[in-house]
C-alpha cells in the first residue's frame, strides 16, 4: 500500500468522530498541509498498520481516548478556534443527514408501522428532504451543520410531526402506556427515548409546573406530543455531545 496510506486513514477517521481531522480538510492530505499533532497521528497509524487495518479496532481507540471524552465547555485557554487542533476539547458538531434520519427512527419508533420498502421510501425522502436543506446546493451532506433552516424542518417537517402524534405505536403513546398517566414516568419514558437519559429532578420540576397548564387539552398525550417534538429539536438530540 502507499505509504501515507495508514495515516490518510487515521485522519479520515479521527475527523469523522471529532469534527475534524489532523489535517483540514480532512482529504487535503500532503506534505504542504502540516498536521497538527504529528506525532500523535503518526502513533496511531502505525498501531493501526501493525494490527493489519483493522478499522473496528480503530474506533474503539479514538472512542476510548481521553480526547474524544472531553467536555465541549472551553475555557480560557481554548476558546479560540486556533487551539481547535489541540483537541483539549470536544467539539460540538450536528449529525449527519444519515445519522439524523436514523436517530428519529428509533426514538420515535417510527419504523415499528414500516414495511420494509415503507422505511426504505421513507428513508429516501426524509434524506432527499435533509440533504437539499442542510447541504449545499449540490445536495453534499458533507457540509451538514446546523441552522435555522434545519430548526424549521424539523419543527414543521409533516414526517416527523406524523412520527411523533402516532396513537397506535408511537413513543408518546407507548410511554403513556406504560407510565399509566403518571406524569413524571411519561417525562422521563419520552427523556429516555430522545437523550437516553431520564429528567433532571429540575427539568422534571419545571416540566411539571408547564404542564399542570395544559390539564385542559381534549386530547390527554397532548402536552406529551409537544414535550417530545421539543426534546427531538434540542441541542442535545441534535448534537454529537
Amino acid at each position: 500500500e502507499h505509504e501515507s496510506f495508514p495515516r490518510a486513514v487515521t485522519n479520515r477517521m479521527w475527523g469523522v468522530f471529532f469534527g475534524r481531522g489532523f489535517t483540514n480538510p480532512v482529504d487535503d492530505f500532503n506534505d504542504q498541509n502540516v498536521p497538527s499533532q504529528p506525532e500523535l497521528l503518526d502513533g496511531v497509524a502505525t498501531n493501526f498498520k501493525q494490527y493489519n487495518f483493522d478499522l473496528k479496532r480503530l474506533i474503539r481507540w479514538i472512542c476510548n481516548s481521553d480526547a474524544y471524552h472531553l467536555s465541549y465547555t472551553a475555557n480560557k485557554t481554548n476558546e479560540k478556534s486556533e487551539t481547535d487542533g489541540l483537541f483539549s476539547r470536544m467539539q460540538l458538531k450536528s449529525m449527519s443527514p444519515e445519522q439524523l434520519f436514523e436517530s428519529l427512527m428509533v426514538a420515535t419508533k417510527a419504523e415499528a408501522a414500516e414495511s420494509k420498502d415503507g422505511r426504505r421510501q421513507l428513508r429516501d425522502r426524509w434524506l432527499d428532504n435533509l440533504v437539499s436543506n442542510f447541504g449545499d446546493d449540490e445536495g453534499n451532506e458533507v457540509n451538514f451543520n446546523g441552522t435555522v433552516v434545519q430548526a424549521l424542518l424539523m419543527m414543521n417537517g409533516d414526517d416527523i410531526n406524523t412520527a411523533i402524534s402516532r396513537k397506535d405505536k408511537g413513543t408518546v403513546s407507548m410511554a403513556y402506556a406504560k407510565a399509566k398517566g403518571n406524569s413524571s414516568g411519561i417525562v422521563n419514558e419520552l427523556f429516555l427515548s430522545a437523550l437516553n437519559r431520564p429528567a433532571s429532578p429540575k427539568e422534571l420540576a419545571a416540566i411539571s409546573q408547564k404542564l399542570k397548564l395544559r390539564i385542559a387539552d381534549k386530547e390527554p398525550m397532548a402536552p406529551y406530543y409537544d414535550l417530545f417534538w421539543a426534546l427531538l429539536n434540542s441541542n442535545e438530540f441534535l448534537l454529537n455531545h
